[in-house]
C-alpha cells in the first residue's frame, strides 16, 4: 500500500463526562453516577479514529500530524503522530512553529475544522493559488463545516476539495434566501437548497457530504465533474442547479445493531473514515460516503472510539 500522511488543524481539549442514570426531566436535579476525562476536539478525534486502522495494517510510511493550540500557549504547534506516538498526544516531538510554512511536512491530505476562519483564510492562501484554484502541493484539502454562524466559515468553501457539512449549517445556508423556510421540511429540501445558495462558491471539482443523523448522509458532485461519472452509472441521483446528490442511508444491520450508546463523536468518525476511503482506498464518493456510515454507526452503538473499525468489512469496499 503507498504511503500516506494527514494533517490536522483545529483545536484540542479536555472533555468531562459525567454519566447520570437517565435523562434529567425538565427543571430536575441529577446526581451524577461517575465522571471521566478524555481527549476531545473534532480534529484529535479524527485522527484518533484513522490511527486505529493504520496501525493494524501494520503500516510504517503512514504519517499523522496535528496543528494547533496547545494549553495556554497562544502559538500554534505541529505534533508529528507517527506510529510509535500515536498513543501519545503530547509526545516531547512537538515543535512550535510562527508560521505553518516552517516545518511543512509533506502531505497528502490536510484536514481542517472551520474555526477561527479569519487565521485559516490567511494559511490556505498560503497553500494554494486562489485566484486560479490550482494546487501549489498535491494534498487534498477537506474542511468541516459544521456551526452556523462562524464568521468567515462560508469563505472556506472555495479551498475545499471534500467538504464535510452538518445538517445544521447546511440548513442555515439554505435558509438565508429561502422567504418561506416552512418549505424546508424535508433533508431532501434542505440539501437542494444548500446546493442552490452556495453550488456557485464551490469548486467543480469539490465533492460534499451533508450527514443527517440517524438517516446516514448525502454526496454531492459536480453534474460535469469526474466523481459524477465514476457514480453515475452505479448509483441514481438528484439534480439541484448542475450538482447530483445521493441520499446514502444507514445500512440495517448497524441501525438494528443494538441500542444507540454514544452519538458524541460519530461525525469525527464518519469524517475519518470517509478520508480513509476516499485517500487511501481510492474509492468514489459513493463508496466513501456508505464507509462512512457503516464506522459512525459502529460508534454510536459503543462508548468511546476504540474498536470501531473491528469487523469492517474494507476489502468489499
Amino acid at each position: 500500500m503507498s504511503s500516506f500522511s494527514i494533517l490536522g488543524i483545529g483545536g484540542i481539549y479536555e472533555d468531562v463526562m459525567l454519566m447520570v442514570p437517565h435523562f434529567p426531566h425538565e427543571d430536575s436535579k441529577l446526581r451524577a453516577t461517575s465522571r471521566k476525562t478524555c481527549l476531545g476536539g473534532n480534529i484529535p478525534n479524527t485522527l484518533g479514529v484513522l490511527s486505529q486502522i493504520l496501525i493494524n495494517e501494520k503500516e510504517d510510511k503512514w504519517r499523522l500530524f496535528f496543528m494547533g493550540a496547545l494549553g495556554d500557549d497562544e502559538s500554534s504547534a505541529v505534533a508529528d503522530l507517527s506510529i510509535p506516538e500515536l498513543k501519545h498526544l503530547w509526545h516531547e516531538n512537538i515543535c512550535p512553529v510562527d508560521k505553518i510554512g516552517k516545518n511543512y511536512p509533506v502531505l497528502s491530505w490536510i484536514h481542517i475544522e472551520g474555526r477561527n476562519c479569519e487565521v485559516l483564510l490567511n494559511v490556505l492562501e498560503m497553500i494554494t493559488v486562489s485566484d486560479t484554484r490550482s494546487m501549489k502541493y498535491n494534498e487534498m484539502i477537506s474542511i468541516d463545516f459544521e456551526r452556523p454562524g462562524r464568521k468567515g466559515l462560508r469563505e472556506l468553501f472555495r479551498f475545499a476539495n471534500v467538504a464535510f457539512i452538518s445538517k445544521e449549517y447546511a440548513r442555515s445556508i439554505a435558509m438565508q434566501e429561502n422567504a418561506d423556510n416552512s418549505q424546508l421540511l424535508t433533508n431532501t429540501d434542505v440539501v437542494r437548497g444548500f446546493l442552490k445558495n452556495i453550488g456557485n462558491e464551490l469548486m467543480k471539482t469539490t465533492v460534499g457530504y451533508i450527514t443527517v443523523g440517524s438517516e446516514g448522509c448525502y454526496v454531492f458532485v459536480a453534474q460535469k465533474s469526474v466523481h459524477a461519472r465514476a457514480v453515475v452509472f452505479q448509483e441514481s441521483g438528484c439534480l439541484e442547479d448542475g450538482w447530483l446528490f445521493f441520499h446514502l442511508s444507514v445500512s440495517n444491520d448497524i441501525s438494528s445493531g443494538g441500542p444507540v450508546v454514544e452519538t458524541t463523536g460519530a461525525g469525527d468518525t464518519f469524517i475519518a473514515a470517509v478520508i480513509y476511503g476516499l485517500g487511501v482506498l481510492k474509492l468514489n464518493p459513493v463508496q466513501a460516503g456508505k464507509l462512512g456510515n457503516i464506522v459512525a454507526g459502529k460508534k454510536c452503538l459503543q462508548e468511546g472510539y476504540d474498536g470501531v473499525w473491528k469487523d469492517v468489512e474494507i476489502a468489499s469496499y
